[in-house]
């Protein structure tokens, strides 16, 4: 089957019970109306994710899942549209992605999250870094979480809530350029 989402084509084939959107793992939840990424398998090094699709007319939210980029040391951008949602972990989401220089992350509500830890480890061509956006009230682990970033220099954390934060252990551990 093939449904149009706001700007491209997805083409469905059954492994397993889980889809194939575009280059990603996924499935449709029908009673939440949300579709949720768990993998990206494509060879596009410069990505941009939309925040809804269109599925027999209705809108469906996109979620990404912890990990949906994990390890994919040849990606260099990634831009987050304004409403794509994480789910409840977005653990170990960019963790690996060694060869990120841009990550836009202004659209990505966090809302949901519980779990951040590992999220950018090992981003290491990160110089610079913008999650103020994020709504942290409900994270729990932030451990690792900025991990091995060596070149990261500037981040602005300045809207976090750590509240209910159990863990941050080694959250900056390798940060090596940060001042």
């Amino acid at each position: 089957k093939e449904y149009s989402p706001t700007s491209l084509t997805i083409r469905l084939t059954i492994r397993e019970a889980i889809y194939w959107y575009e280059d990603y793992s996924f499935e449709f939840d029908d009673n939440s109306r949300t579709l949720t990424l768990y993998k990206y398998y494509g060879e596009d090094t410069e990505i941009e994710v939309e925040s809804s699709v269109i599925k027999d007319g209705i809108s469906y939210d996109v979620i990404l899942n912890g990990g949906v980029y994990r390890e994919r040391s040849d990606l260099a951008s990634i831009v987050i549209n304004q409403g794509v949602k994480t789910g409840e972990f977005c653990n170990e989401m960019f963790c690996g992605c060694s060869g990120l220089t841009q990550l836009d992350l202004s659209g990505l509500d966090t809302s949901y999250s519980t779990d951040m830890s590992a999220m950018f480890s090992n981003c290491t061509n990160l110089t610079q870094l913008d999650i103020s956006g994020f709504n942290t009230s409900n994270v729990v682990l932030m451990e690792l979480m900025l991990n091995g970033c060596s070149n990261l220099s500037e981040i602005d954390l300045s809207n976090f809530n750590t509240s209910n934060v159990t863990s941050m252990s080694d959250m900056f551990s390798g940060c090596s350029n940060l001042t």
